[in-house]
């Protein structure tokens, strides 16, 4: 071939690459509607700029320009939004991926999603309506992490009962009553989310009241003596019957796994100890929050064996132990059963290698409603080291990894949760 053709022929090639980049972009552009060309509805038409070629980017000509852009095109947050960043390290990642991880934390209830009131400022604004102090004071107490949840419940009965009692007769009604109750549960949801258990004493509350008709002495006293029986049956000698019946479940010689701690199962290890039964925990540290170590600490200074490992050996674990014994926070119609997160893992496992597991918790933490997965019902908490990071607080294990309900009432297989339900509804818990 002539050479002269040859060098024609190269330089058509190479005007073909150079043109059909700009081509294809002019082509894909025109098939763009003017929705799809806007992307993001918080960007303006004019503020947003044509992609540039890698190779400009290296020759730094429009550098400038292309800040300038992303600085005009970013949405404008809420105030909420901008306080929450501000915290946040002030890097070129963190300012990217800011907004988009708190989308995906908006999916799930959080527990800091409104700043804290203060006690006396809420109080000065609710005077007015007769809010219990007492309320507002766990409220603080269970958010701050100052006393255990059953202390909070006691609490909030005391709190109702004091209110009972300093009604006034001549003026105050039924009605009312209902009333400062209902608006109490509200000043209370604004400190923490309401679990279970505290959505079930209002309920109480609020259904003991309408079996009066109208408020004299007499009735007022018989409204207190029911507050009292309802704080001794699940919280008093409830309390008691449920460390006694999961004391029956520990045999001697028992290795015993823990996956999340809680007072009642402090208790009850330590009661039987004391009682001469022989066994050994093991506790699984938990690095976000630090119960399971205090636990260990404090059950280590009475004499018992232990032994603190991480869920990372779980499959190791399993297979040296003899059962394992889970807190409940809530436990569903279908014997699904809420607790902290990581424990569904630990009980399929447990399944696996034919362990028992063993529920505990209280009769007052049934709910007649079903969940199939935790991402129904969760809440989630930030991470104190790690910017725009979160957790969920609570794993969902299936009925089928439980082998038995310890309660106050008794053993319960998971499947027999409905029965219990539809029995303290006729009773009034």
């Amino acid at each position: 071939m002539n050479p002269e053709k040859k060098t024609k022929a190269a330089e058509q090639k190479k005007k073909e690459k150079k043109e059909s980049p700009k081509e294809m972009t002019t082509s894909f552009d025109e098939m763009k509607s003017p929705n799809e060309k806007n992307i993001t509805s918080n960007h303006k038409p004019e503020d947003i700029e044509p992609s540039e070629p890698a190779s400009t980017a290296k020759d730094g000509g429009k550098k400038g320009k292309k800040d300038k852009t992303k600085e005009g095109s970013q949405a404008q947050p809420s105030q909420f939004l901008k306080e929450k960043l501000a915290e946040i390290p002030s890097s070129s990642l963190a300012a990217e991926r800011g907004q988009n991880n708190t989308s995906l934390m908006s999916l799930f209830q959080k527990i800091e999603i409104n700043p804290l009131p203060k006690t006396k400022d809420i109080y000065d604004t609710y005077r007015n309506e007769d809010v219990n102090y007492r309320i507002i004071q766990t409220g603080h107490s269970l958010h701050n992490n100052e006393i255990s949840h059953s202390k909070g419940c006691v609490q909030i009965l005391q709190a109702v009962y004091s209110m009972i009692n300093d009604l006034n007769i001549e003026n105050d009604t039924i009605s009312t009553l209902q009333k400062k109750i209902d608006m109490n549960k509200q000043i209370l949801s604004r400190y923490v989310p309401l679990d279970k258990t505290v959505e079930n004493i209002f309920e109480f509350l609020l259904s003991m009241t309408q079996e009066f008709s109208e408020l004299d002495e007499k009735n007022r006293k018989l409204m207190l003596d029911r507050v009292n029986e309802f704080q001794e049956l699940k919280f008093g000698n409830g309390e008691a019957l449920l460390i006694k019946n999961t004391m029956g479940a520990i045999c001697d010689g028992d290795s015993i796994l823990v996956p999340n701690a809680s007072s009642v199962l402090e208790k009850v290890f330590g009661e039987a100890h004391e009682k001469g039964k022989k066994f050994s925990l093991t506790i699984l540290a938990n690095s976000t929050s630090p119960e399971n170590t205090t636990m260990a600490l404090n059950l280590e200074k009475k004499g018992i064996p232990i032994t603190v490992s991480h869920i990372n050996n779980i499959a190791e674990i399993v297979q040296s132990i003899h059962k394992v014994f889970v807190n409940g926070i809530c436990i569903f119609s279908n014997g699904s059963l809420q607790t902290a997160a990581g424990t569904a893992a630990v009980a399929m496992v447990a399944h696996k290698f034919r362990k028992p597991v063993y529920a505990v918790i209280r009769t007052i933490r049934f709910s007649e409603l079903s969940f199939m997965d935790s991402l129904q019902v969760n809440q989630s908490e930030k991470l104190p080291k790690i910017d725009n990071g979160f957790r969920l607080l609570y794993d969902l294990v299936p009925d089928k990894y439980i082998s038995v309900v310890l309660t106050e009432i008794g053993k319960l297989p998971p499947y027999s949760v409905p029965i219990v339900i539809k029995q303290m509804k006729i009773t009034s818990y």
